[in-house]
């Protein structure tokens, strides 16, 4: 059932949107509020919205009313947040739909805010098809929000699950499988028997979720920063590799190069990780003279800390740059600002902050759901590199998500074969979803296509388009019309310039570290 509203009908549903998630009959939430909508109606208004140069151009917005539990009809119902912006000119090709990642997404509205987000990421779809993007179930915009207080582990699982449970929902319900049925409704309600689906790191587990379920609706996937059904826990071993792969290009620069510890900068981490473990660096740090002051203790346990630098540098293309420096300066003992950043942070999660996506309980359960599978957590937690990368959660989530009690199963985990056309585009400096995922991926999609984007990161999608206005309209071909003829094997982003402050050099040089042959450094 598809009907439209005012906005004055649809702001009324919203105040009531804890009575999304009601049983159909009555719950604690659902008291002095009338029967749910049923399943499957969904709701849409207009809306406008801002572009660059000032203009306002039309969409739609509103609720998917969706089973709570498919395998329980009488759990009741959710609301699902759906953005529709219909295409410039009418066209035969099948809408866009866009699979948020995360999971968390905090809503399209707030990417809307990001001034040239219409310009980049909606405009060039609406060329030629319907654009789609569905919210993620019981996160920030699809009610309800499954908040919970500021905190993580087994406690606050354990509190957050019984806070939800006591107001109606059940916890079975925050899966990705009944994510991707919720796309397949969606469809269905606007009246469309076949789509394109677009899904980056979470949005993709979500597409392929989509794909094994409902392969008939699904024409044809774009995925990138892939995420397999088996891929939620990161394996050490592939972020290292991502890791070596910005290492290597760092150390081919001659201002880089004139800094090396013998073996590089993998090796620096290893040193300061040996060094840590046997004498640990205590550091006070202080924000202000009216601020009491901090103290950081720098363990071997803090390597994954600032293995990717203490800013996070390494994670983007446009703090890529500074990584090198980052190690360095720890390396040749300056901890000093590693120490302020890590303090920031501390400070930072004691305060309450909008949106932040660790508190809601849908993106930890459908996150749990999807889990590992017995083998990838042992290997994961066997692993010695974890001591560098980190273990991709497993040390903590596990427990955590036992308390969730939302376990998909083995089963889930196993991989997705499919005849859908599919191309993955990934990034070799992705350390969010390492390029071995979609390496793992790619041989079980039959009419599969591998665009490797040589210096991506996780946004490695957009960075190619930007980089290579050929790749963004051969990109669109395949889109509009399936065609991957045009498209590249491979994207090559354009170097990195790489930053050294200009003390670095001298406090090398104090802690005699350039003592070595020229010849031995690397």
């Amino acid at each position: 059932m598809h009907q439209s509203v005012s906005h004055a009908a649809l702001a009324s549903l919203l105040l009531l949107s804890s009575a999304l998630t009601t049983y159909a009959q009555s719950s604690r939430i659902n008291r002095g509020t009338g029967p749910a909508p049923a399943p499957g109606t969904l709701f849409l208004v207009p809306e406008r919205v801002a572009t660059r140069d000032g203009r306002l151009v039309e969409a739609e917005r509103g609720l998917m009313f969706v089973p709570m539990l498919r395998s329980d009809p009488l759990r009741g119902v959710l609301g699902v947040e759906v953005w529709r912006f219909r295409a410039l000119t009418p066209t035969n090709a099948p809408p866009v739909f866009r699979l948020p990642g995360g999971p968390g997404h905090d809503g399209l509205h707030v990417n809307l805010a990001d001034e040239g987000y219409y310009e980049r990421q909606i405009l060039p779809t609406i060329g030629f098809a319907d654009f789609i993007v569905v919210g993620q179930r019981g996160i920030y915009t699809s009610p309800p929000n499954t908040l919970c207080e500021r905190a993580m582990g087994v406690e606050h699982a354990r509190r957050c699950r019984q806070y939800w449970l006591d107001a109606g929902l059940d916890p079975k319900g925050f899966t990705v499988v009944e994510a991707a049925h919720d796309v397949a409704d969606i469809a269905r309600a606007l009246g469309y028997d076949s789509i394109v689906v677009r899904g980056g790191s979470f949005g993709s587990h979500w597409a392929l979720a989509l794909m094994r379920l409902h392969p008939d609706l699904v024409a044809r996937v774009l995925l990138s920063g892939t995420e397999g059904p088996d891929h939620t826990y990161d394996d050490p071993a592939h972020r290292y590799a991502a890791l070596r792969r910005i290492a290597a290009s760092a150390e081919s620069s001659p201002q880089v190069a004139e800094l090396l510890p013998k073996g590089g900068l993998l090796a620096a981490l290893d040193s300061i990780a040996a060094r840590l473990s046997r004498a640990p660096v205590t550091v006070e740090v202080r924000d202000s003279t009216s601020a009491p002051s901090q103290t950081i203790i720098f363990g071997a346990d803090m390597i994954p800390s600032f293995a990717f630098g203490y800013t996070g540098s390494a994670n983007t293309r446009s703090g890529v740059g500074r990584w090198p420096a980052e190690i360095l300066r720890v390396f040749y003992g300056d901890f000093t600002p590693a120490a302020r950043r890590l303090a920031a942070r501390v400070q930072g999660s004691t305060q309450p902050r909008w949106p932040f996506s660790y508190n809601v309980g849908a993106a930890e359960m459908l996150d749990c759901a999807s889990g590992g599978t017995p083998a990838r957590i042992r290997r994961i937690g066997t692993d010695s590199l974890h001591r560098i990368v980190g273990d991709g959660g497993v040390s903590w989530e596990v427990e955590m998500c036992r308390e969730w009690n939302v376990d998909l199963g083995d089963d889930f985990r196993r991989d997705v074969v499919s005849n859908i056309p599919t191309v993955i585009v990934h990034g070799t400096w992705d350390l969010s979803t390492p390029y071995e995922n979609a390496l793992e991926i790619l041989p079980n999609l039959r009419r599969g296509r591998l665009v490797t984007v040589e210096g991506g990161t996780h946004s490695a999608l957009a960075e190619a388009q930007a980089a290579d206005t050929a790749f963004a309209r051969a990109l669109a071909d395949f889109l509009r019309t399936g065609s991957t003829a045009r498209l590249p094997d491979r994207v090559v982003l354009s170097p990195v310039r790489w930053e050294i402050p200009s003390d670095l050099p001298s406090l090398a040089r104090s802690h005699n570290r350039l003592a070595w042959p020229r010849g031995s450094r690397r």
